[in-house]
């Protein structure tokens, strides 16, 4: 919120103090990584970083909201912070890259909800980035499941569509009743039905694909009509 008690040239002196704050703190510590200063504890180092300069922008957004980029900023230095974080804990490798993806993917996450459900691009920009993290977390768990490479590649293609499904559910259910939305209740049933049936084909069990669909497919006729009865009657 603006402070009503300042002018709007004192909030721009304000911003601007914390902007060069946090300038001249990175200028500061990436002077004392270059002289051996802070050998052994740099993750650490990061982290704190990230989480001073995070806070400094919170605040100048907060002292001025027509600086935006001040907010974006801030999320930025808090991500790093985050990873870093991560880093020290669990070191490198999948989980990292997994965390990396959902912290770039939570603003868009954001604005979706911001916009009431609205903003369809926000979502699925957001979706993407959250399955390719669900993906590549879900990665030793499928080698466990099976070895074969067709195998786990179908396991990989099945949890990619149940999530695209699961983010059109997103989509469509707060806006069911925009007929704007109308489309994106067809996708996810048709997303679904793949998922499962490339996972049935992974765990080697094709047999049981045509008889999960028959199900599926009636299941869902039959919700849909017993819905409509409910609603008519």
């Amino acid at each position: 919120m603006n402070t009503p008690n300042r002018s709007p040239a004192a909030r721009n002196a304000r911003s601007g103090l914390i902007i060069g704050g946090v300038i001249l703190l990175l200028g500061i510590i990436t002077l004392g990584l270059s002289l051996g200063f802070l050998h052994g504890i740099e993750n650490l180092v990061w982290v704190l970083v990230g989480l001073i300069a995070s806070g400094a922008l919170g605040i100048g957004y907060l002292e001025n909201q027509n600086h935006g980029w001040m907010l974006m900023a801030a999320y930025v230095f808090l991500a790093l912070s985050l990873i870093m974080s991560v880093w020290i804990l669990f070191g490198g490798g999948t989980g990292l890259s997994a965390i990396i993806c959902g912290l770039i993917g939570f603003p868009f996450a954001l604005a979706y909800v911001v916009s009431h459900g609205k903003d369809w691009r926000a979502l699925f920009i957001a979706a993407i980035l959250f399955i390719t993290a669900q993906v590549i977390l879900l990665g030793p768990l499928i080698g466990l499941v099976s070895q074969d490479r067709t195998a786990s590649g179908l396991l990989f293609g099945s949890s990619f569509l149940l999530a695209l499904a699961l983010a059109f559910v997103i989509l469509w259910f707060p806006n069911r009743n925009d007929p704007h939305f109308a489309w994106a209740a067809m996708p996810p049933h048709v997303l679904f039905v793949l998922g499962i049936g490339f996972a049935l084909f992974g765990l080697n069990v094709p047999q049981l694909a045509i008889p999960a669909l028959l199900l599926y497919i009636g299941g869902v006729l039959m919700l849909r009509y017993l819905l409509h009865l409910q609603r008519s009657g």
